[in-house]
């Protein structure tokens, strides 16, 4: 059964570049060290990029998460363009019941390690039981021969977080084209909303 989607009074997500504030990347990488992380590095099936993990946060909540991944395709730089590769969404949910307070920072690293930029949601959710998700959309990173990873830091708000680092699959998709994944997931092949999915009641946008 597909996910329904909370109920949302305001549709803010803010997406803030790591550069933009050496603050934000201090913060993250103290936050990294201090919890528990898990690494999900699973290969997608055929016909979707879609790599999945779970943690438990200081308060003994478990995150359900999902990561979206499409192809490379190319972007307008400044001189030129550039190779990137699409991350489709970051989507997560909780099998606990009742409005929850939820905290949530999604950091992309390219295959070289370089921070490329951070997206953060910070709200009150009822997640249904689990049949409801909420998702961001992460910066893209640029194409690499090494994979690029997505390391998420949840929990409620005021707990202990817990953390995940989502893989890139590889190998990489070869790009063709401008602005067109080469092989995104096709439709229906994940059980979360759609890219259209809004933020929680109450969420507030968190940008540093």
């Amino acid at each position: 059964m597909p996910l329904s989607t909370p109920t949302s009074r305001s549709r803010r997500i803010a997406t803030a570049a790591v550069g933009a504030t050496g603050a934000t990347a201090l913060v993250l990488g103290a936050v990294a060290l201090a919890v528990p992380a898990t690494t999900a590095s699973a290969a997608p099936s055929r016909s979707s990029a879609v790599t999945a993990a779970s943690c438990t946060d200081g308060s003994g909540t478990t995150w359900k998460l999902k990561a979206t991944w499409a192809g490379a395709y190319r972007a307008k730089a400044k001189h030129g363009s550039t190779s990137k590769i699409k991350i489709v969404s970051l989507r997560w949910t909780t099998p606990k019941r009742g409005t929850i307070a939820t905290s949530v920072s999604v950091a992309v690293t390219d295959g070289n390690g370089n921070a490329v930029g951070t997206t953060r949601h910070r709200g009150k959710s009822n997640y249904q039981h689990g049949r409801a998700a909420l998702q961001l959309n992460p910066v893209d990173p640029p194409a690499d021969n090494a994979p690029a990873t997505i390391t998420v830091t949840i929990g409620r708000t005021g707990a202990t977080p817990c953390a995940v680092t989502f893989t890139q699959p590889m190998p990489k998709l070869k790009t063709h084209g401008h602005g067109k994944p080469t092989s995104a997931p096709s439709a229906g092949s994940d059980d979360t909303p759609s890219a259209s999915s809004s933020p929680s009641d109450d969420s507030g946008a968190d940008q540093g």
